[in-house]
């Protein structure tokens, strides 16, 4: 996306150490001065970041913690989801895509419920695929995305 959009800046959020490292070096290789990564927990990174800073948050394949006594770890929580309403710029939008349709369900059943969220139904804009989205094309898994953009 960096790439594709030289004149936005991208910020990544990651906990995977391993997966911050490779991006940045990809980031590097590429010279992609609007681009950087930080290692750490989403929400709590978000909850740092100044009120409406974003045009856009992209969450990408989000572990989907399927056990139960695990979905409490879930990013894409209440808090979570208001600290993104917070960060966006009005008329900003909201990406979650997974390839867990229990996770699917959750993302919309919470997202619902939140006035300040109108669901977009067609997305007509091209992103590149992840990694995660190659792997479950090429496998031929399904995956869910939902575009939201922020009322006021």
């Amino acid at each position: 996306m960096a790439r594709r959009y030289p004149i936005s800046n991208f910020l990544g959020l990651e906990r995977q150490r391993e997966r911050v490292e490779r991006a940045r070096r990809k980031i590097a290789r590429l010279g992609l001065g609007n681009a950087a990564v930080l290692h750490g927990d989403g929400l709590d990174i978000v909850t740092r970041l100044p009120d409406a800073c974003a045009d856009c948050v992209h969450v990408l394949f989000p572990d989907p913690w399927p056990k139960r006594r695990h979905k409490v770890r879930r990013i894409v929580s209440e808090e979570f989801l208001g600290e993104v309403l917070r960060i966006l710029k009005v008329h900003g939008s909201l990406r979650l895509v997974t390839d867990d349709l229990d996770y699917a369900r959750a993302m919309e059943s919470r997202t619902a419920g939140m006035n300040a969220y109108q669901r977009i139904e067609n997305d007509l804009r091209v992103y590149p695929p992840t990694e995660f989205q190659i792997k479950f094309d090429a496998d031929s898994r399904p995956f869910y995305a939902f575009l939201f953009v922020r009322l006021s």
